[in-house]
């Protein structure tokens, strides 16, 4: 059966509240990740557009400051992209590899231990160092790695937007199946009683009002989909003076169960011709309780399939359970 869901029905109340919730959230974070390297400090350019320091803000127990590196010795040069972290910390000296011979290799270790010294500096202002230790020039500027960090939460937001719409639909989907299931389910008898009222002489629209009446004697947890709608629309019926078969055929063609339909189209043909329907329904009532017989059965199928999980982690327990006492033993 194809379930069809329209905008207003998978677009609710609750699920607008969720989205603007959503949406509040992902714009704190949107606006926390723009503004947080101005709260934690401030870079210092010289005339070339060089960094040459970062004058921190507040006192905070850490903070992250990307820069790009460019290291100069004779005709070697090196870019490296440098993460200064500042933690407030006496126990942060970082371990500083083995220098080898490879020119390359000693101007990034001398770059990692002036790193080092910069985050074990306590001073609000920190000097960027223009020389290293092993002799070789150097250049910082900024990284705009940071600034790339705000294109995650666009894409997060529609991630996330997308995936509470769908699991929205999803219950929808669930729910509407689970509907359908109980109107086949309750159909059977519905139309059994319908048949026997039919066959005792009792015209269509006292039939249904006897129907209505025993279903509302039902506690409200026993009524299934079809008992609820047959109660609703008998009382629509009286309210608004419109026929039964109209109404019933209206319900079929919401729920959209061929079977419902067929039943519809028994009523509604006897509405309009006159014709005697209780040979029809007496055929779509045997067809119903063989389908039904049919859906029980896949149904008892499907608890045996369920039980196949439970029944290994059982069998896998009971083998840890026997082998646990000798390999203790071991």
């Amino acid at each position: 059966m194809c379930v069809k869901f329209d905008f207003k029905e998978i677009f609710d109340n609750k699920l607008k509240k969720q989205l603007v919730q959503i949406s509040i959230i992902a714009f704190i974070f949107l606006v926390v990740i723009l503004i947080k390297p101005r709260i934690n400090g401030t870079y210092i350019i010289d005339e070339k557009g060089n960094v040459v320091g970062i004058v921190q803000r507040g006192e905070h127990n850490f903070v992250e400051y990307d820069l790009i590196a460019n290291v100069q010795k004779g005709s070697k040069r090196i870019t490296q992209d440098v993460r200064l972290r500042k933690n407030i910390d006496e126990n942060n000296r970082k371990e500083v590899p083995d220098s080898t011979h490879d020119i390359e290799a000693e101007m990034s270790t001398s770059l990692g231990i002036a790193v080092g010294k910069l985050e074990e500096s306590r001073g609000k202002k920190i000097v960027l160092p223009s020389k290293l230790d092993d002799g070789s020039n150097v250049t910082w500027r900024k990284s705009d790695k940071s600034n790339r960090d705000w294109v995650i939460i666009p894409m997060l937001y529609v991630l996330i937007c997308f995936a509470v719409i769908m699991n929205r639909q999803d219950k929808l989907r669930k729910a509407a199946v689970d509907e359908r299931k109980q109107i086949l389910k309750s159909l059977p008898r519905f139309t059994n009683q319908l048949l026997l009222m039919m066959n005792a002489g009792v015209i269509l629209s006292d039939a249904f009002h006897k129907i209505c009446y025993g279903y509302s004697m039902m506690q409200m947890d026993t009524q299934g989909e079809l008992e609820r709608n047959i109660i609703a629309m008998t009382e629509s019926a009286e309210l608004t003076n419109r026929s039964i078969p109209l109404l019933f055929s209206e319900l079929a063609q919401k729920y959209s169960v061929k079977e419902l339909m067929r039943i519809s189209t028994v009523l509604r043909e006897n509405e309009k011709r006159g014709s005697n329907i209780q040979d029809k329904l007496e055929r779509e009532s045997a067809f119903l309780w063989d389908n039904r017989k049919v859906i029980a059965k896949e149904q008892g199928k499907l608890i045996d399939t369920k039980m196949t999980y439970p029944l290994g982690l059982l069998l896998v327990l009971l083998i840890v359970i026997t082998m646990a006492p000798a390999m203790m033993a071991m």
